[in-house]
């Protein structure tokens, strides 16, 4: 059963997902299918240019592939817990990925080095459901809270350049997080399948939305989604999210 898709910037390239960790590549127009699932993917991220694909596992390892060729580039280790999200920066440069134990580290792509780690402490040992980067590149949002626990979930802003962090307490552990146009506000996706756009400026919610889903793990979103309503569409720009 396919449960979640990831599709490149380019339209080009698609990660499909299927029940028992099974995961396959595949070049949507060709057709062409690599299967991956002997790798045990956990999370993906497709660079902005739609060239490479990051994938997250459960033994800490960030993997780098080549799209057109299936091929392994490189891989970056560093992390301690299992994967649980990666994100690539808009500028192709950076990698953030988030595990279970909590921490969080970012590496620069050209050179594979590790050059910031969120430290475990500033998150209260929460899992990672969900890591993303502002449109500007500056700061990463970051959800914690397993869908299983209800008391504990937070949202972590953090600025690895200048290493500082905001926290806010939320009411339920979101499962996907996206960045708004204007990077002062995010929609957020609860395990509990209702949406809400977070506003940073007041540390709260202004507006909420329900989702045809009993729980939420990963999303993506546009501004033409029929599930948000005009004025929450005009919030999310032109650009697809």
């Amino acid at each position: 059963m396919l449960w979640a898709t990831a599709t490149s910037p380019n339209g080009k390239y698609q990660v499909e997902a299927r029940a028992g960790r099974r995961t396959t590549l595949v070049h949507v127009e060709s057709g062409w299918r690599l299967d991956l699932s002997s790798y045990q993917i956990a999370c993906v991220s497709f660079s902005p240019d739609s060239r490479t694909l990051a994938t997250g596992h459960d033994d800490s390892t960030v993997r780098i592939w080549d799209c057109e060729t299936g091929g392994v580039l490189s891989s970056l280790k560093g992390s301690e817990g299992p994967l649980t999200s990666l994100a690539i920066d808009a500028n192709g440069r950076r990698l953030a990925a988030g595990s279970a134990d909590g921490s969080v580290r970012v590496w620069d792509l050209s050179s594979g080095e590790p050059i910031a780690r969120l430290p475990i402490q500033d998150l209260q040992e929460q899992a990672v459901s969900c890591v993303r980067w502002s449109r500007r590149g500056d700061r990463l949002a970051v959800s914690l809270g397993r869908w299983t626990d209800r008391e504990q979930a937070s949202l972590v802003i953090w600025s690895p350049d200048e290493g500082h962090t905001s926290s806010y307490a939320i009411t339920v552990p979101a499962g996907a997080i996206e960045w708004l146009t204007n990077d002062g506000s995010l929609l957020l996706a609860d395990w509990d399948g209702q949406g809400r756009i977070w506003q940073l400026a007041e540390a709260s919610p202004s507006g909420w939305l329900r989702l045809s889903k009993d729980a939420v793990s990963a999303a993506a979103w546009s501004p033409d989604c029929r599930l948000i309503s005009p004025w929450q569409r005009e919030q999310l720009g032109s650009e697809r999210l």
